[in-house]
């Protein structure tokens, strides 16, 4: 039993079942088709000077690659404005709040 396979799982399976009268063999082949998303860069908290830029960084490991959804108050983030950049790329995704305001 492999409890959440992983692409490092995949491959070739076999056994062999003997005794004194003969061998017996089985055998399987594992494939992973996907990798649900796990966090490799945590968000971490984080304190700025009213007015200045705040930079958060979140990685994020799958298969296939993850789609990455930034939210405020629960509200998804959206680049309006110029308040809010938005990069992600395969692997790593990056928010940038321009200038600070208390409601922020």
């Amino acid at each position: 039993r492999i409890q959440r396979a992983r692409r490092v799982d995949a491959g070739t399976y076999s056994v062999d079942a003997s005794n004194a009268v003969g061998t017996a063999s089985a055998e399987i082949t594992l494939m992973v088709t996907g990798v649900s998303p796990q966090v490799t860069t945590p968000l971490r908290n984080t304190t700025v000077v009213e007015g200045q830029s705040l930079i958060l960084t979140c990685a994020a490991v799958a298969d296939p690659s993850p789609v990455f959804v930034w939210r405020f108050r629960g509200e998804r983030i959206s680049a309006i404005a110029n308040k809010y950049e938005i990069v992600s790329n395969n692997s790593v995704s990056t928010l940038t709040v321009v200038g600070v305001g208390g409601s922020d």
